[in-house]
C-alpha cells in the first residue's frame, strides 16, 4: 500500500506515465458513477467531478493511515457513506 501511494505521487511527475493504482481507482469510480447517472441518481455531467471528489477522499484517508501506520478496514465505507449522505447522514 505504501508503495502504491508513493508510486502515485512519483508518477505525477513523469510525462506519459503508466497507469498507477490511483489512476485505475479513478477509472473504476467513474464507471460506478456512470451507472448511477444512468439510473438518474444525478446528472451525467457531474460524473467526472464526483468521481474525483470521491477518489480524493479515499486517497486522503489512505495517506493518513499510511502516515499513522493504521488500518484501512472501514474507511472505504466511511468515504462513500459520507459522500452519499453527508457528514450528518
Amino acid at each position: 500500500l505504501r508503495l502504491s501511494v508513493r508510486a502515485d505521487g512519483e508518477g505525477t511527475k513523469i510525462k506519459g506515465r503508466d497507469k498507477t493504482l490511483m489512476t485505475q481507482v479513478l477509472h473504476h469510480i467513474e464507471q460506478i458513477m456512470r451507472d448511477g447517472a444512468t439510473r438518474k441518481l444525478f446528472p451525467a455531467s457531474r460524473v467526472p467531478a464526483y468521481a474525483r471528489m470521491l477518489q480524493a477522499s479515499v486517497k486522503a484517508l489512505v495517506l493518513w493511515h499510511v502516515e499513522e501506520g493504521g488500518s484501512l478496514t472501514q474507511d472505504g465505507d466511511l468515504a462513500v457513506d459520507t459522500f452519499l449522505r453527508g457528514a450528518l447522514g
